[in-house]
């Protein structure tokens, strides 16, 4: 019997290690430090999609180009490109206060990028945004099809 024991238990223990192991990672996760498979950085597009005005400044901040477009892998909505200009990100957010911390740190903005993300804007039922857009790169803001 004590050698059936033995079988059992060598054949039992892997599993249960890896689980206590898998356990951990997870438990880790949810204080935001994950052990085994960190999460990669946030983008700073991924940052101002997520609403995150802390992250996103300090991404700015540390030299963030707020005029590159960035992967947008984690927090956006269906429907989202996977890459996505911070100022593209910012409107997408529907968070005005994050659009203007972009442009307050260089984010360029001309009548072509203001037009389309102005429609990015009213598609999404954000018309204040997009009227203030309009205002900013000098143009009546008209969308169609075209333009989005």
């Amino acid at each position: 019997m004590t050698t059936r024991r033995a079988l059992i238990a060598a054949c039992a223990a892997p599993p249960i290690i890896v689980g206590c192991v898998l356990l951990a990672d997870s438990l880790a996760g949810l204080g935001g430090r994950r052990l085994l498979w960190p999460d990669p950085p946030l983008s700073i597009s991924e940052a101002l999609l997520a609403r995150n005005a802390g992250e996103a400044k300090a991404l700015l901040l540390a030299a963030a180009d707020p005029n590159q477009p960035a992967p947008a892998r984690t927090g956006a909505p269906p429907g989202t490109p996977a890459v996505l200009s911070p100022l593209e990100a910012a409107v997408r957010s529907g968070q005005r206060p994050l659009v203007q911390m972009v442009l307050d740190h260089g984010g360029a903005i001309d009548r072509e990028s203001g037009l389309r993300l102005a429609c990015v804007a009213e598609r999404l039922g954000e018309q204040q945004i997009a009227a203030w857009l309009g205002e900013l790169a000098g143009i009546v803001v008209r969308c169609d099809e075209g333009a989005q």
